[in-house]
């Protein structure tokens, strides 16, 4: 599974943000022309902005059929940018750490959900955050004891 982390990204609103990441995926090869009109149709049908213990975080994809290369993509904003909320639609929560997951394959969707949900709400998760890698969005997704 590719996986990257973009520090610092500068954005005004939601849409932007997730025209960003999207459209770098589709740069990358992760994902086919047209992903990200279905990412933003998504996104207005299915808000994705969580409060976890330790972060305000949105969780974005779109449908298996627009990824052709399975991953993630986190970008840490430079300022936080308001979601609309998943468990409240007409509630919006100011992120500051996106991740988009690129699935390709509908029955991995609630693993890397959970794997994601279990991360910020990690009391260590904002230090993280600040130093956070590829290799180390892979490890602490795969479990692995960290120190901090």
């Amino acid at each position: 599974m590719n996986v990257d982390v973009l520090h610092g990204l500068e954005v005004a609103s939601d849409e932007e943000a997730l025209r960003r990441l999207g459209g770098e995926a589709v740069a990358r090869g992760w994902a086919r022309e047209g992903y990200v009109e279905a990412l933003l149709k998504r996104e207005k049908e299915y808000p994705t902005g969580i409060a976890a213990a330790a972060a305000r975080v949105a969780l974005a994809h779109a449908d298996p059929e627009w990824v052709v290369e399975p991953g993630l993509l986190a970008a840490a904003l430079a300022v936080p940018v308001s979601f609309r909320r998943m468990e409240d639609p007409l509630q919006t929560i100011d992120v500051d750490t996106i991740f988009l997951m690129l699935i390709d394959k509908p029955e991995e969707h609630l693993t890397m959900l959970r794997q994601l949900v279990g991360l910020v709400q990690d009391p260590r998760f904002p230090a993280w955050r600040s130093a956070l890698t590829a290799v180390l969005l892979e490890d602490l997704l795969a479990g692995k004891k960290l120190p901090g």
